[in-house]
């Protein structure tokens, strides 16, 4: 698997972030159209592709301490 796809996803993650509305990206062979009201799914294929990357960063929440 080629990184292009993460980067390529990322960059519509990013796009729909930033309001520029519907972002599309190569996905199985065909072309996949993301928006605001499905941007779940788009997070969940990053993740997917991070996992079978090995490159998933771990986000830790921070603890409180008293």
């Amino acid at each position: 698997m080629s990184s292009s796809l993460l980067q390529e996803a990322k960059d519509a993650l990013h796009k729909i972030s930033i309001g520029m509305g519907v972002a599309s990206i190569r996905k199985d062979g065909r072309q996949v159209e993301y928006s605001p009201a499905n941007v779940g799914e788009l997070k969940a294929y990053i993740s997917s592709l991070e996992a079978q990357m090995g490159t998933k960063s771990v986000q830790r929440r921070a603890r409180s301490f008293y």
